[in-house]
């Protein structure tokens, strides 16, 4: 259950992020208000973890029982290491363009709707 409402936060996030880039409305703020969903994404990953390899999460991942939901929760292995960079790519794209391309790119968009 906590994993699924940290997918829906996530969803939402990124959706606020899509929506500032594409149709140049400034929802940022709520992006980064929305980032606290980071590290409960990191806990809760890890606690859906330690669900599936405790004692009753092997005894439920027997096939015939509940094998398909266990295999579920061991992809979250895939969530937790992708986590922190996909949180963190758009921070490191504007570090590696550059103050300069940033500032190219503000004033070549007013140039646009000025035209």
């Amino acid at each position: 259950m906590l994993m699924i409402v940290f997918h829906i936060i996530e969803w939402i996030r990124w959706t606020l992020y899509l929506t500032s880039c594409l149709v140049s409305f400034n929802l940022m703020p709520l992006f980064y208000l929305f980032q606290i969903n980071i590290p409960f994404g990191f806990i809760v990953s890890i606690v859906a973890l330690a669900a599936r390899y405790s004692e009753d999460g092997n005894s439920c991942a027997e096939e015939g029982l509940q094998a398909n939901r266990a295999f579920y929760l061991s992809l979250q292995v895939i969530c937790l290491v992708l986590l922190i960079p996909i949180s963190f790519a758009h921070f490191l794209f504007f570090k590696f363009k550059g103050v300069d391309w940033l500032h190219e790119q503000w004033l070549s968009e007013g140039e646009e709707e000025e035209e």
